[in-house]
């Protein structure tokens, strides 16, 4: 489940890498039964099989049944363990560059349509397309609903989301003040489109990258530009509050703005 973004690839290489270790202890166990090595050895429909010979195998169920069930009773159950630690070049100090500092990187593309009332500075986002690099999605529709959550949040802090300090001390520490976006906020279903590019990952478990947080990422600078098309105001600080926006406005067209507002 792509929870983190850090999950689903380190959890899930150590999950694979544990199930590997499982299996092998599983052959040790059916090898002199099927009189071959581990090596040859192989799982299929709930059976351990000797490759390239058909018919010889054993049911999995069968090892545990007598006389196999000495094995539980000496060993104990089979567990497979695995700690997963990704290989890494430290940076060089003097260039700052490594051939590999990270697992990987993720990639999105993301766009947003919005409405400036330019006599209030309200933006509202209408629409929404976005498609993100998870390698190969382990779950498609959990991944999708990562997505449209990341909209949400990306919508808070490209539009809402401030904390205020003063002398050191939160001055908005609860949600009177501190601003979050509402479901009104937020585009209507059929006005969100997600996609996932699907492109495998050579050391992602099954091919997957991670997803998580990163899908917020891409949203302010989308919703940013996207005024700047609107209205041709560049503001450079998030959030981009109503008083922001209307503010430069006035600095942009003080006289036209000031006009609308006497109306």
């Amino acid at each position: 489940a792509p929870v983190s973004s850090r999950e689903t690839f380190h959890i899930g290489n150590a999950v694979l890498a544990a199930c590997e270790d499982a299996k092998h202890q599983l052959f040790e166990i059916a090898a002199p039964k099927l009189g071959a090595a581990v090596i040859q050895l192989e799982t299929r429909d709930r059976k351990v099989c000797v490759k390239g010979h058909p018919g010889k195998e054993i049911g999995i169920r069968e090892l545990f049944q007598p006389p196999g069930f000495g094995y539980a009773l000496t060993k104990g159950e089979i567990i497979g363990k695995c700690t997963f630690v990704l290989p890494f070049i430290p940076e060089d100090p003097e260039t700052g560059q490594s051939e590999k500092i990270v697992a990987y990187y993720s990639y999105s593309a993301q766009a947003v349509e919005v409405a400036v009332d330019v006599e209030t500075g309200e933006v509202k986002v209408l629409r929404s397309a976005g498609c993100f690099d998870a390698g190969t999605p382990i779950n498609p529709k959990m991944c999708e609903a990562q997505i449209e959550g990341g909209i949400a949040m990306g919508i808070g802090s490209a539009l809402y989301e401030e904390m205020v300090i003063g002398n050191g001390v939160v001055l908005n520490p609860s949600f009177v003040d501190y601003k979050i976006p509402s479901a009104e906020c937020v585009p209507n279903r059929e006005n969100i489109a997600v996609m996932l590019a699907g492109v495998p990952h050579r050391e992602g478990p099954f091919g997957a990258k991670g997803l998580g947080e990163g899908v917020m990422i891409p949203y302010p600078p989308a919703v940013s530009n996207a005024i700047y098309n609107a209205v041709g105001i560049r503001i450079k600080a998030l959030p981009i509050t109503s008083e922001k926006v209307l503010q430069a406005l006035k600095v942009k067209e003080p006289a036209k703005v000031t006009a609308r507002l006497a109306l």
